[in-house]
């Protein structure tokens, strides 16, 4: 009996230790040109996240940054912004202009780029500089302000100098809660170069439409593969998924704009770009063979995302 469960414990180790299986085949997004072949990069990218998680990260020293911006904003629609980053950042630097707040950063496999801005800033007092954080950190301290009853916050404020200063005050004005958060100084990215990438794009597709129909249309295809087709047909945007003998085709009803052949993206990184509780409606811009563009438009705020298209190697 005491063998026996030896064994067993042994047998749950070896299992804990595995690490998860990926469904995703990565592929790296075309930067110099539209029509580059994106490749798939699973064994690389399993590498890499071992890699950063050997790296001991750098934070900003105190007193390195002699400069300040501060602002505030309603705490809940903030904390949704940046739910539309986290799902495929965790970590960015965080830029500020005379409109807001932008965020410009690839994902970590260089399969996709987010730009999103937020431009509902009370008491806004802006400096140059980029400040990185972890935007998973910023989120979940957030969510601890948007809960109900006497502690909810309303606003919160963010100042940024050589860390981060949260002040929440609570609604009743009972409680303030103040922390402070390190600032990553080992983020590097060319911004400038990121932000003409979709600028420059000459898509030959548009289409625009609810992004509550654009969701159900991923959830729908997910059943099928982990891909699908995107194309415009006859003036109807197309989304098709197809594993073996089992085929989906769904149309995205909405204002349609020019013609594609079938161009084919990863659901796992679509499903991510699905924002139907944050915005209403959505664009979707693409060509064969082309990364494909998804944009959100709000009063207060906004979230593009970029996508490198899957190309089947000859």
């Amino acid at each position: 009996m005491e063998q026996e469960m030896e064994d067993s414990s042994i047998e749950e180790e070896q299992e804990m230790d595995e690490e998860p299986t990926e469904t995703e085949s990565d592929v790296e997004l075309a930067l110099e040109s539209t029509t580059e072949e994106a490749v798939h990069a699973k064994t690389e990218t399993k590498k890499a996240k071992v890699k950063e998680v050997e790296v001991k990260r750098e934070y900003v020293k105190p007193g390195s940054i002699m400069t300040e911006t501060s602002f505030s904003m309603q705490t809940e629609e903030f904390h949704n912004w940046l739910t539309c980053i986290t799902d495929v950042l965790g970590e960015a630097n965080m830029t500020f202009n005379s409109s807001g707040l932008r965020v410009c950063m690839m994902d970590p496999a260089n399969v996709a780029l987010v730009k999103a801005d937020y431009l509902d800033l009370s008491d806004y007092k802006p400096s140059e500089g980029v400040y990185g954080l972890n935007l998973n950190k910023l989120k979940s301290i957030l969510r601890r302000g948007i809960v109900k009853g006497k502690d909810a916050v309303n606003k919160t404020e963010l100042r940024f100098s050589d860390r981060l200063n949260i002040i929440m005050q609570t609604k009743t004005g009972g409680r303030t809660i103040q922390l402070q958060m390190p600032l990553l100084a080992d983020i590097e990215v060319k911004v400038e170069h990121l932000e003409t990438i979709g600028d420059t794009l000459k898509y030959t597709a548009t289409v625009t439409g609810k992004a509550s129909d654009f969701s159900e249309i991923l959830l729908d295809s997910k059943l099928i593969a982990d891909s699908v087709n995107l194309s415009i047909q006859d003036g109807t945007c197309y989304f098709e998924a197809q594993e073996n003998s089992i085929k989906s085709h769904i149309d995205l009803p909405g204002n349609v704009t020019g013609t594609s052949k079938p161009s084919k993206y990863s659901l796992e990184y679509l499903e991510r770009f699905d924002r139907h509780k944050e915005y209403d409606s959505v664009k979707i811009e693409f060509g064969e063979n082309m990364p494909l563009r998804v944009s959100y438009a709000g009063k207060k705020s906004k979230v593009e995302y970029i996508l490198a298209p899957r190309c089947e190697k000859n």
